[in-house]
């Protein structure tokens, strides 16, 4: 880890096994103050901030189905379900969400 003017930068000189991928994240995810999400293998999530709201954007990116574990209740705006707990996705499905409680 190499401290670049305000950011951080992470120099890898080979892909790492998961244990280390995973710390090496984390140790990412801290500097950089980010949150992190409870999700399974595949999924992405996204905050945007703007207008006075804050939107996640959730897609499931390898050809599987994904889930997202949350908490509160959310509308998905794609859709306009509402949904609270575990937010699944279909492959490729791509959803913004919006917590409503």
């Amino acid at each position: 880890v190499k401290k670049v003017g305000q950011g951080y930068v992470i120099f890898l000189g080979t892909l790492p096994e998961d244990r280390e991928l995973e710390r090496i994240f984390s140790k990412a995810s801290e500097l950089a103050c980010a949150e992190s999400y409870k999700v399974s293998d595949g999924a992405m999530i996204t905050k945007r901030e703007g207008e006075g709201r804050t939107l996640y954007i959730a897609a499931a990116l390898k050809g599987k189905a994904c889930e997202w574990q949350t908490d509160g209740v959310w509308c998905n705006l794609v859709s306009g379900e509402l949904v609270s707990g575990v937010i699944k996705l279909a492959p490729y499905e791509v959803a913004v969400l919006e917590r409503i409680d």
